[in-house]
This record gives structure tokens, sequence and C-alpha cells, in this order.
């Protein structure tokens, strides 16, 4: 009706139907002739076959020229937001100001001190979608508005932070515009004739539109403003009226003490404010900025009680001093101070800055800062009680802050994440938590929005040649970082990573044909996933040329990627296996895994004596002194890890440890590794010679740390961390090891692992032996 249009007859005809049927019976017999009739030739892929009885169906028709279609879903597009553009920074005098890592906001989690994390908040929020948006009533004086009630403009631009359209009311001049210089002073007599322009700013303030900053509240919440002159009867006429006109929230940055007879006279308000909350209305207001506990003091309207146990009252709000969790020197505070916000929040220019930007300060900015918080727990629950809504916020509320006046200091991303019952929607994928419910991906595709909580995500691609591959994430930067891995038995040939600010990129450099499984894990956050493919060829490995006997290779004691980078690459590889005493000492050489079969042989002094049969895993152990040469071949190019050296059989020796092949290690020299599962372990049996020429072990690599154990898994020395070939590692020391003794020297994985086993990416390191002698120091 507010459009006042009426329809003519044939703008009310209809033109088009929906039509719900089911597929399952319609034939398909006719579908190729009638789509070629309908004009829809050459191939197509369709994902099932109800699917392709619903074209069926409407190939049919449109045959016949009749307008059938099938009713397309098209799946939103969910921002990812990590930056914005708000007023020109003043340190810059060019560049906008970025909202997510500007300074003069006290709202990220750590840099800040208030640990208020907003800028989580606000990436949850927007990751979560809102139900509906949220009113937020500002009761205040003050707001920089023209004679229409429009933000002000100066010059060309809108200076003002706030929306064009704002319902307002003055119950001061009792008429609907609520603009003006505020009619009272602030705390002390303090001049503040913009004062609600301020805290407007820091509950709403519009993020990302080039003008003032961003209120807490900016992304879900619109403004009410309302004018008075802060007596109890205009106060109390708001709240009334904010009610009826639909706030979810009100803030009130006033406050003024409330002796006996106060209380007393004040009765009929209390009931006013008490049937506004029973409304599901949450009031936030100031404690003041008198520095004083007003346990002893009440304020009013801090004091407001609520309707018992059920109903709370009155939100209090103290104020934290800049870059801290302690209380501000004036911020009131006491029991009735539920709980403490940031205060100095820089907010849009007004009346009196001449364009600049302002800091909104005292419990006046902190009181509007919780309620842009409250707002975005509302937007997300609108139906939630004053209880719901208190209890979320105080029960996430940070309490370590050493400050005894300051019980409770807001923590954003923690209050609403507890609204939302903590967790996200699920996305239009689920179930996929397990393998087995894993949806084939296609390249290129862009799999928007999808959502992490607390859970994985599985997913599966086919490769039909080897291929480098990427997997491109977009995700909230201030949320839970998805940790991306492979399962199901694939490694990769050479994993990159590379971080972005909105995301991260995976290269996989070489993926042989297969069909391969990834999965995601975290806590919460929204991600956009795309995949894309190339082509790639295996390239030969360090060890060639070994193709044949006189070329064998001989790499040290170790773990090794290698490639048989054609079909008729075989690769050779020798070891002198004598002297294996003492007893319990044999040589083993294994593939532990590889991209597809391969065939195991091994001569004796040059003597073929055994061809394992293909395998993706061959292995073989000896304990008679030979030398020994060991052949991979196959029928395909393949990559492959091969493990070999003198070795410690586990069966000669009791182990408290679980251990099943564990190669000597050699104290001649550097030797490069690589690590597959969580860690590798070698034996170590040192002898004098040994321990008076060598002082420690020293590893080169990232990620990894070292311990020396007995063999009944008892520590014998740790290693710390050092950086060692321009490289970081850590440093063993061989303090407590004695000559002819046996140790298992473990190389583990620093991270806890989060993933299966075989989703865990390849690591290479290098060991080697630290000399005892010392270099000169070159300090002076």
């Amino acid at each position: 009706p507010a459009l006042q249009k009426a329809l003519t007859a044939e703008e009310k005809k209809a033109t088009s139907y929906l039509v719900r049927l089911d597929p399952s019976a319609l034939p398909l017999d006719q579908f190729i002739s009638d789509a070629e009739k309908a004009g829809f030739g050459g191939d197509r892929k369709i994902s099932s076959d109800r699917a392709a009885r619903l074209y069926a169906l409407i190939m049919n028709e449109r045959k016949g020229g009749r307008e059938a279609r099938p009713n397309y879903l098209f799946l939103p597009q969910t921002a990812i937001v990590n930056h914005t553009q708000e007023a020109i920074d003043p340190n810059t005098a060019s560049t906008p100001i970025d909202a997510f890592k500007w300074f003069g906001l006290p709202y990220s989690p750590t840099k800040d001190g208030n640990k208020s994390d907003v800028l989580g908040a606000w990436s949850f929020v927007l990751a979560h979608g809102i139900t509906r948006r949220v009113n937020v009533a500002i009761i205040d004086g003050g707001f920089w508005l023209d004679a229409n009630g429009n933000p002000m403009i100066a010059g060309s631009g809108i200076v003002s932070d706030l929306p064009h359209d704002i319902y307002q009311y003055d119950f001061v001049a009792d008429d609907y515009t609520a603009g003006g210089e505020n009619p009272v002073k602030c705390t002390g007599g303090s001049s503040c004739l913009w004062h609600g322009n301020g805290t407007a700013g820091v509950a709403v303030g519009i993020p990302d539109n080039h003008y003032g900053t961003a209120g807490t509240g900016g992304w879900v919440a619109d403004p009410f403003l309302f004018k008075t002159d802060f007596t109890s009867s205009t106060d109390a006429r708001a709240v009334r009226t904010a009610r009826d006109w639909g706030a979810d929230v009100v803030s009130m940055s006033f406050s003024g003490s409330c002796d006996i007879d106060c209380n007393s006279m004040l009765s009929g308000v209390f009931t006013d404010f008490q049937d506004v909350m029973a409304a599901k209305v949450i009031l936030v207001a100031g404690a003041g900025n008198n520095g004083n506990n007003i346990d002893s003091d009440p304020q009013f309207p801090c004091g407001v009680v609520g309707l018992g146990a059920a109903s709370p009252g009155v939100l209090c709000v103290g104020a934290l001093d800049d870059g801290s969790t302690s209380r501000i020197s004036y911020s009131n505070y006491g029991h009735d101070v539920d709980i403490f916000a940031p205060t100095d929040i820089v907010v849009m220019p007004d009346g009196a800055t001449n364009g600049s930007l302002k800091i909104a300060t005292g419990t006046s900015a902190s009181t509007p800062f919780i309620a842009g918080i409250v707002a975005m727990m509302k937007a997300i629950k609108p139906d939630a009680t004053n209880k719901e809504i208190q209890d979320a916020l105080l029960d996430t509320a940070g309490t370590a802050s050493g400050d005894s006046t300051v019980p409770r200091f807001v923590n954003a991303l923690a209050a609403v994440e507890a609204i939302a019952g903590n967790a996200l929607p699920p996305d239009a994928l689920e179930p996929n938590d397990t393998l087995s419910q894993a949806p084939l991906v296609s390249y290129g595709a862009v799999y928007d929005p999808l959502t992490i909580s607390n859970d994985y995500d599985y997913f599966k691609l086919t490769v039909n040649d080897y291929s480098s591959i990427d997997l491109n994430l977009d995700y909230f930067a201030f949320l839970d970082k998805p940790k991306l891995f492979w399962t199901g038995g694939v490694f990769p040939a050479v994993e990159t990573a590379t971080d972005t600010t909105d995301g991260r990129t995976v290269h996989e450099d070489l993926l042989p044909p297969g069909q391969y499984y990834f999965g995601l894990t975290g806590g919460y956050n929204l991600y956009h996933l795309q995949v894309l493919q190339s082509p790639a060829s295996l390239q030969p490995d360090a060890f060639e040329v070994n193709d044949t006997f006189g070329t064998a290779a001989a790499p040290p004691t170790g773990s090794y990627l290698a490639t048989r980078h054609t079909t008729t690459d075989d690769d050779y590889y020798v070891y002198n296996a004598f002297g294996l005493d003492p007893p319990g000492k044999i040589f083993a050489f294994t593939v532990p895994s590889s991209d597809r079969p391969v065939i195991l042989s091994y001569y004796k002094n040059g003597t073929l004596v055994t061809t394992f049969p293909s395998s993706t895993a061959p292995s073989v152990t000896l304990s008679e002194d030979a030398t020994y040469t060991f052949k991979i071949t196959g029928t395909q190019t393949t990559r492959y890890t091969f493990r070999a050296g003198a070795s410690i059989d586990p069966n000669a020796f009791q182990f408290a440890v679980p251990v099943d092949w564990i190669p000597v290690i050699d104290p001649t020299g550097g030797t490069d590794h690589i690590i597959i599962g969580p860690e590798d372990v070698f034996a170590f049996q040192p002898v004098t010679a040994v321990l008076g020429r060598f002082g420690g072990i020293q590893l080169t690599g990232d990620g990894l740390k070292l311990s020396l154990l007995d063999t009944q898994g008892n520590v014998v020395s740790e290693g710390v961390d050092g950086d060692f070939r321009a490289g970081s590692g850590q440093e063993l020391s061989f303090t407590g090891v004695t000559a002819g003794g046996t140790y298992l020297l473990v190389v583990a994985r620093k991270d806890e692992a989060v993933v299966p086993d075989a989703a865990l990416p390849i690591l290479s390191y290098n060991l080697d032996f630290q000399s005892l002698a010392k270099p000169a120091s070159r300090e002076k």
C-alpha cells in the first residue's frame, strides 16, 4: 500500500508456474533426440539419474515450443571481510583507516591489551549470518544532524558515520528531529556539545564507507536517536518509546547519584524500565566517571533492578584503561558494575571538530561499545531473553585482570559464539565429516560458503595423470585458521604453503594418478575453496644417474625420496654391510611407500639373490657380511621413499618403546633425512672415541625436536632450540651418555598432530655430530 500503485488486470495475470514433481517415473528413451530437436545438441554431464529424467521431460516440452525450464538454484556468495576503508588516517593524510588494523581502535584480541576481540566477533557474525538487523536506541544529547534530521554534510561529502534515514525524536522539544547541541554539560561541568554523536558512532558507526571509523555493532545495527535533557522524565519516556518503536538494545551513556529519597521517588520509573526489559529489550548504562565505589553511592540507571533472577536488570558498564584490562582511574566501580569495556574510541567528526575525527571517552564510550556487541548477539538470536544475553556476555568475559575492581572485561568473540550455541550453521556440503561422506570437487569451481565448526570437512578429487594441485582457501583472518591435510595415504613430493591477507594457498608439487582425499579441521570459520590442477611430470631425483650397477648410488643411513621418472628408469643403490657386530645388528632396505607398485631386487656381491613381487612397500633385512646392491624397477613412473642402512633388530633387545626399524646412526658427518610419520628413531651405540670427539648432535630443520632415550624409554637428554647452518634446529648434549650403551635418538614433530598420521606432511632435516671444540668468540 505504501507504494500507492494499483495493478492492472494485465499486470495481475499469471505468466509462469512452478510445477513440483517426482522425476523417477519419467522416461529417458527420447532424451537425446528431443534435446537435439530443442536445439540442445552436444555432450553433457548430468549429476544423477533423477536430474537426467527431469531434463528429459524439459526437452520433450521444449521441442514442442513450450517454455519449460529447471528451477535453478543459485547459492549466495558470502563476502569474506578482513579489511575496511574508513576515513583518511590522520597519521598518513592519504591512506584510509582499516578498522581491522588501525591502532586507534581498541578492538583487537591482543594488540591493544583490552582483549575485547571485536574483530573476531565481527568475523564470526559475518560468517554465521544474521537473522535480522537490530535496532539500537541511543538516548543522549548532541547529535550532529541538519534541520531535517539527516547526517551533516561538509563540502561535497558526508562526513558523518550514520545512515541517511534515521528514526529519531527530541523529547525536549517534542518533535521528530533530534539534532542540535547537547542541552547539558558532562561530568565535572565539562563541555560535551556533541556527546550523542560520539556514543552513536561507537555503537553503530557504519563500517567500510570511507567515513568515520566503525562501530562495534555497525555491521548489523541501525540507530534510533533519542534526544533528552537527561531528566528522569525524558529518560523514562525515551526508554518506553524505544520499546514501542521496536528497539532491541538501548544505550544510555549517563548516570547520576540516586540516594534513598531518589530511589523511593523513582519507583514508577523503575517499573517503566522493568516493563521494557520484560519485553526482551536490553538496557545498557554507564557506571559514571567519578572514580567512586557505587556500592556506597548508588547510580541511576545502573541501580535499576530487574524482575528477579529470571530477568536481570540494567547492564552496567565500567571503563578500562587504554591498552589494559585494568580500570581507568575515573571509572566508577562496585558490585553493580557488571562488565568493563574499552574507552577512548575514535569516532566520526562532529560540529566542533572541523571535519577531523574525534575520540569518545569515559564510560560514555564504554557503554555503546557494549551496546554494539549486544546488538551482534541479538542479530544472531533476536528472540534471546535478557538473561540469555547477559549470561552469555558475562560468562564469557575475561576475569584475569589483576585489578580487583574489574571482575569482568568483555570478550566480544566469545560472547557471540556463546549466543550462537558455539557453532556456525552447516554448509550445503554437510555432512562431510568422514571420508565416506567426502564430496568430489571439480577443478576450477569455487565452493562457497563453507563452514568449519570444530569438526572435520573431507573432500576427494580425481587425478588422471601426474599433476600439480593448488588448494586455494579464503577465510576470515581473525577467526581460527582452518588446518588443511591430505589423508588416505597420500604424501606430497614438495608442498609449499603461501599465506595471504585473506587465506592460504597450498601447492602440491606432484600428485600421481588416482583418487585423493583432503580434509580441513579447526575451530570456527567460513571459507571458500577452489582446487586448481596443472599437468606435471616426474623429474630425476638427487641420486641420478644411478641406472646401472656401475652408477649405483650409496646414500648414507637414512630415509629419502626418489623417483622412477620414466618407465625405463631403473634405480640402483649399493651398500657395504661388513662388520655388523655386535649381535643384533642387521642391514635393512625398505620402501615404506610408493605411489605405484615397484619391484625390489637385491644382489649379494654382484649375484642376484631375490626379486620381490610388485608392491607399494617391499622390504628386505639382511644379517650377513657382504656388499649388497638394490634395484628398484617397475612398469610405471612413480615416486617412492626408501630407507637403508645398518640397523638394530628390535627383536634382539627388550625395548620399552614401540619401534620396528631402528637404523644405526653414523657419527662421521651430516646426513640428510626425511620424516614421514610422527617421528624417526635411530639407534646410537657410542664408543669412547666418539664421546671423546663429539659433544652432542645437531638437528637442522623446521618444526622438529630431539630427545635421547635409553632402551627402557627413560629420557637421557633433550634438545634445545638453536640456529645452525643458517637454519633453525636443535642441539642435544651427550651429557649422561655412557660409552658402550645403546640409546634411541628420537626426531619428533614439535606440533601436536591434529590430523591422521597418514596426512602428516613430509619434513626434511639434517643430523650432524657436534664437535667438542667450540669456535672462538668474536665478541670484543
